[in-house]
């Protein structure tokens, strides 16, 4: 809540900004990052009325000043560090078109999105989406296309939950509201996706009896969501 580049108060928005700057200059300087997500504004936003407008305004002025920063960094460490922004629920960018919306202004060219799963299948004012069997994840990344810059892998219950609006963090589970066959299948061949498949799970949040660990997360990756994709493939 504190770096929020969203900000309507122009002061709040640019020290916001600056503070990113500096974070950005020196994890560059010292870690070499392949990318920096960072979520489109903070708190809960109605995704309709004045506000929603004004603040997609301020996130995209933000970040255009945010990508130049990285660019200049870019240089001057050798690097090819990619900005990247984050599908986040009742925020300025919740699924593809807000996304891509948000992106479309002149000098965000080089932008790519974070695209979270979990986030994806998130109430958005209240009222829960009603997604297919795939779930929202997957129609999202066939919208972003080669926009992707990298992953949060992980999923909740959605609009099958009875636990409200929590972000759980799971490990990928089969039966839920995301086909995970289907959806590395679009990732490698209409994304062209090559990067990283990152887990952002929970070590303390269970669900089923189970609490995600390094080992568990491989495991989960090797024995449901790997098996899924070569089994969708067998289907062609």
């Amino acid at each position: 809540g504190t770096y929020d580049i969203s900000a309507t108060d122009e002061t709040v928005r640019t020290t916001a900004v600056a503070k990113l700057k500096a974070v950005i200059t020196s994890v560059m300087k010292h870690m070499s990052p392949k990318h920096f997500v960072i979520h489109p504004s903070t708190g809960t936003i109605l995704t309709t009325g004045s506000d929603f407008a004004a603040r997609k305004v301020q996130s995209r002025k933000s970040l255009r000043e945010l990508q130049t920063h990285i660019a200049s960094c870019n240089s001057t460490y050798g690097l090819h560090t990619i900005l990247c922004v984050e599908n986040c629920p009742r925020s300025v960018a919740y699924d593809a078109e807000t996304m891509l919306a948000l992106l479309s202004g002149e000098g965000l060219e080089q932008v790519r999105v974070c695209l979270d799963t979990g986030h994806a299948l998130i109430p958005l004012n209240g009222s829960y989406i009603n997604p297919t069997r795939n779930g929202d994840a997957v129609a999202i990344l066939r919208k972003l296309g080669t926009r992707l810059g990298t992953l949060h892998i992980q999923q909740n219950p959605g609009a099958e939950g009875q636990s409200g609006t929590l972000d759980k963090h799971l490990q990928p589970y089969d039966g839920g509201l995301i086909d995970w066959g289907e959806f590395y299948y679009e990732l490698l061949k209409n994304n062209r996706y090559r990067g990283c498949f990152l887990y952002e799970v929970s070590f303390t949040d269970t669900y089923d009896g189970t609490t995600a660990t390094i080992e568990s997360a491989k495991a989960n990756y090797t024995g449901l969501v790997y098996p899924a994709f070569t089994h969708r493939l067998n289907r062609q």
